[in-house]
């Protein structure tokens, strides 16, 4: 991806969080890099983060058993939130509920530091 006038690559145009407003002039491209790139890899982090929780406690290799926790979090949201809109501070929320113990941080059952390293934190080099 081709940076702008002033130097900066679509994938740099801000967090995820600012949505719609990542369509401007100043990153014409910026929206579509984040919200469907960034976007995306945020949720398969948090399936793979769920699914290795998952694995460790179960000792299984393989199987759909390991997706059962982020499939059980969509369902929650599905059910929560049909027809209303949601930000992503509900979204983490309800994934945060289910969390197992290998994945609390500082003993809390909170995705805070997840929403501030990679949702609104900037890009890892797995975007570049």
């Amino acid at each position: 991806m081709e940076k702008n006038k002033d130097g900066i690559a679509p994938k740099d145009a801000g967090p995820v969080t600012l949505g719609g407003r990542l369509l401007s002039s100043h990153s014409p491209e910026g929206y579509e890099a984040i919200s469907y790139g960034r976007g995306t890899w945020l949720f398969h982090m948090l399936r793979t983060m769920l699914r290795d929780a998952a694995m460790q406690q179960t000792g299984q290799k393989s199987g759909s058993g390991p997706d059962e926790p982020f499939v059980r979090s969509l369902r929650k949201l599905r059910v929560r939130y049909e027809g209303k809109s949601i930000s992503t501070r509900e979204l983490l929320d309800v994934f945060a509920e289910d969390l197992p113990p290998t994945l609390l941080y500082e003993g809390k059952r909170s995705l805070d530091w997840f929403l501030e390293s990679w949702v609104n934190g900037q890009p890892c080099q797995l975007w570049s």
